[in-house]
């Protein structure tokens, strides 16, 4: 099941996807060249392997293409969210065959940013994710965020920068894959970092930092 999912995943670049690879990478396992891939946005990769159909994402993108839960696979699916968890459903051809929970460990130094943005007095500080609410939340928590916009496709976030932007809000979005990129372009400031973002939102964003560290040591150069 594990190599399945990353021969859908192959070619995608979103850190929820490259963990996937990682694991079977770290198992030793063989994964499967597929013929063709698509991404469908907000939701996960569909891929052609040998004839058949491999999808790759949340239990939207199942249901989009006909494929439906057990009540097995949504009490499961409730328990990894919870969990603060990402679910991520296989499904080969008609039949779903696997899920996995896969955690997206906040950033270190987090916490302290948010608290910095905090400090500015007036800034207004939004988790906008295309996660599950219950996802969201434990993350939203974890940082002291109070106001979480859940399960939300490209065109949700680039709605909310609008309706933001009417309000008479100067709106800085921060972002890395390809889901983000509309909002990017729309934002008075569009922000993304990491090694992990995507080509689309390197080239949308106003300001891309090559690193991960959100907090770069910021001492002199020794004589500098």
């Amino acid at each position: 099941m594990l190599s399945l999912a990353a021969s859908g995943e192959l070619h995608a670049r979103h850190p929820l996807a490259q963990a996937i690879v990682a694991r079977t990478e770290e198992q030793h396992l063989h994964v499967p060249i597929h013929q063709a891939c698509k991404v469908v946005l907000g939701m996960g990769m569909r891929a052609e392997l040998d004839g058949t159909r491999l999808l790759v994402g949340s239990p939207a993108l199942l249901r989009q293409h006909g494929v439906d839960l057990t009540k097995d696979a949504r009490g499961w699916t409730d328990r990894l969210r919870a969990g603060g968890e990402t679910v991520i459903c296989l499904a080969h051809d008609k039949d779903l065959i696997g899920m996995l929970g896969v955690s997206d460990a906040v950033r270190a130094g987090a916490e302290t940013v948010v608290q910095q943005l905090r400090d500015l007095g007036d800034a207004r500080l939004i988790l906008l994710t295309g996660d599950a609410q219950e996802t969201a939340q434990v993350v939203a928590d974890t940082l002291g965020i109070t106001e979480v916009h859940a399960h939300a496709l490209p065109e949700a976030k680039l709605q909310l920068i609008r309706d933001l932007q009417a309000e008479g809000h100067t709106v800085a979005m921060v972002g890395d894959g390809t889901n983000d990129a509309p909002a990017l372009a729309l934002a008075d400031v569009g922000i993304t970092m990491g090694e992990h973002s995507s080509h689309v939102a390197l080239e949308t964003a106003d300001i891309a930092l090559a690193g991960n560290d959100l907090q770069p040591n910021s001492a002199p150069a020794p004589g500098g």
